[in-house]
């Protein structure tokens, strides 16, 4: 069996082998924090080997992304996303799919690499950061078409005109 201080009682394994178990730690026990895991062979009453730290780290929350909104069509670029509990394996995912994440100092801001196949047409994504492959809130993402300019009204204009001009664009 595997217990801890974690859990109010010890874990069934499965998998059992000479070197090796696995034991399913519920999602209700897992709480945010660190833990000392022992093993305890079926016919022994004292745990085998070591204890061996366990760690619960909070889930990672996703505050904002910069930018959040491009043209279609656009070249790629590097967008930045904030939050917080980012770790070293935190990876910024497009949609589900895993983007090259660059982690900085800060355990609140990553930076992730959008190739321009992701936005070669208008529609929209959603971002997560996967930490421990767990994923956070997700925050969207918005492909919008070009502005497209087809009238001025007027089409010119006086230097030195006492007056100001309206003027009308229509896209």
């Amino acid at each position: 069996t595997v217990s801890s201080a974690l859990m109010p009682s010890s874990l069934p394994t499965s998998s059992v082998t000479s070197s090796s178990a696995q034991a399913v730690i519920p999602t209700d026990l897992l709480q945010t924090g660190s833990y000392t895991i022992s093993v305890t062979a079926a016919n022994q009453s004292n745990p085998a080997n070591e204890n061996q730290p366990f760690t619960v780290a909070p889930a990672a929350t996703l505050a904002t992304i910069s930018p959040n909104t491009i043209t279609a069509g656009a070249a790629a670029f590097n967008m930045t996303v904030t939050g917080t509990n980012f770790t070293q394996s935190s990876v910024v995912d497009w949609n589900g799919s895993p983007l090259q994440t660059t982690h900085t100092s800060s355990t609140s801001v990553l930076t992730a690499a959008v190739p321009a196949n992701l936005v070669a047409s208008v529609g929209s994504a959603t971002v997560t950061v996967v930490t421990g492959g767990v994923p956070s809130n997700g925050l969207p993402f918005s492909i919008v078409n070009a502005a497209t300019l087809s009238l001025l009204n007027p089409s010119a204009a006086v230097a030195g005109s006492t007056q100001a001009v309206p003027l009308a664009v229509f896209g």
